[in-house]
């Protein structure tokens, strides 16, 4: 049997804990029983149970409403934040998909925004996730 190389599928929303009281009431956390000894250590409850969070470490939330902590590191090595386009940018994908244009007609559209054509890396991977941030 050979290994196979996977990626994650699907968005996080994950937020960086600065180890504030008003952060910690927002997620529900409380002392951590692992370090009691420690103001810098929090506790969490996941579905797994309860897990530590320090400042730096990020909060992330599940469709359910759960919140589970994911060290700094490791949050950095698995997630990237979703692209940048513009709003008009954002609006031909959507046209585009919806005529079932492929990644590869849509760049050659004589519709195409010349930001896209600029940025092509940036809208490819918007164009693949179906997920992007509004510029502003």
């Amino acid at each position: 049997m050979t290994a196979h190389k996977y990626y994650k599928r699907g968005l996080v929303t994950a937020e960086q804990f600065d180890g504030t009281n008003v952060m910690a009431d927002k997620y529900g956390l409380g002392p951590s029983l692992e370090h009691p000894e420690s103001s810098m250590w929090w506790a969490i409850n996941t579905l797994e149970g309860q897990l530590t969070v320090k400042p730096g470490d990020w909060i992330a939330t599940g469709v359910n409403g759960e919140h589970w902590p994911i060290a700094d590191d490791i949050f950095r090595k698995t997630y990237a934040e979703l692209p940048v386009i513009p709003q008009a940018v954002g609006e031909y994908i959507e046209w585009a998909k919806d005529n079932e244009l492929s990644l590869a007609e849509s760049m050659r559209w004589h519709m195409m925004p010349d930001w896209a054509l600029d940025n092509s890396d940036a809208f490819a991977l918007a164009w693949l996730l179906g997920e992007w941030e509004v510029e502003k």
